[in-house]
């Protein structure tokens, strides 16, 4: 941040604080590690400790997306999120984007995977219209997220997630001809391997290890969403794609959501669809796992 920057967000901040009762006679802002995507920084007053976000880039409507992935997933009382009290999505060049949150701070014990578990399948049992995608478009990471409702999970996850990862160009892709004729011919079998008709969930829909936190009492938070309504699977391949998960947790959460037999061969389809995001995020470092699930399913 510049100068000028700094000086608007700190007005922003104090203008936040007061009207969340937190008078900020004094308070300070330093940067903290973590955050892919935005700039992260605690904000400390004589009160309590605010959550920062960051971000002098991002897309108009990323923040409101956050809060509102947020607010869906906390008005199920199923799991715990951080509480936001505040964001603005920059409109003009140089301005930041900003999301003021609670702080999140806790020490792990031998329940919280369990109770991350079960927990997340209270969120996947919640009762839910039967609707696949979502109304409003969102982000995955920092990329687009088309949605939109639709009757059928298969086309929704078709035409809505896995579609447009494959025809996305990037100067970073590993999107390569030989490599996109094979995922259209594997679009073709997905059509009779993804169910059509599942009983439709409220998914976190970005469920790597990095998304979930420790609070208080050891109970665990789930942090940046990027919800849709959609085949609860799909929330539970991810988990499995980069690890972070314990057995605890994967046995509390089958306790109480059964993992249908057909679930090992849907997982790789799936996993295929955060694949491509991260290939297209970063390049053909994920281009291998992407030509092994083609290889499986294709073979």
């Amino acid at each position: 941040m510049n100068s000028d920057q700094e000086t608007e967000l700190l007005k922003k901040m104090k203008e936040h604080l007061n009207q969340l009762y937190d008078p900020a006679d004094s308070f300070y802002i330093r940067r903290i590690t973590g955050g892919s995507i935005n700039k992260v920084y605690a904000v400390q007053t004589k009160k309590q400790t605010y959550l920062l976000k960051v971000n002098h880039q991002a897309p108009a409507r990323f923040f409101e997306c956050e809060a509102a992935g947020l607010d869906e997933i906390k008005n199920t009382q199923t799991i715990n999120v951080p509480e936001v009290f505040a964001y603005k999505d920059r409109r003009t060049e140089g301005e930041a984007g900003y999301l003021l949150a609670e702080w999140i701070q806790g020490e792990k014990t031998k329940d919280t995977e369990r109770m991350l578990g079960e927990k997340l399948a209270a969120l996947h049992s919640f009762p839910v219209p039967k609707k696949y995608g979502l109304e409003q478009d969102n982000f995955i990471g920092s990329l687009p997220q088309l949605n939109g409702i639709f009757s059928s999970w298969t086309v929704y996850f078709l035409k809505k997630r896995i579609l447009p990862q494959v025809e996305r160009e990037t100067a970073e892709t590993g999107m390569h001809t030989a490599r996109k004729q094979k995922l259209y011919k594997l679009m073709e079998r997905m059509e009779k391997v993804i169910p059509e008709y599942p009983r439709a969930s409220l998914l976190h829909g970005d469920l790597w290890g990095g998304n979930w936190i420790t609070g208080k009492n050891g109970e665990p938070v789930l942090i940046d969403p990027a919800v849709l309504y959609g085949h609860h699977e799909m929330d539970l391949a991810f988990t499995e794609l980069f690890g972070g998960f314990s057995s605890d947790f994967y046995q509390a959460y089958t306790h109480f959501q059964p993992l249908d037999q057909e679930y090992q061969d849907r997982k790789g389809l799936y996993q295929l669809f955060y694949l491509l995001v991260h290939l297209n995020l970063f390049g053909e470092a994920y281009g291998p796992p992407v030509d092994r699930i083609l290889k499986k399913y294709l073979s």
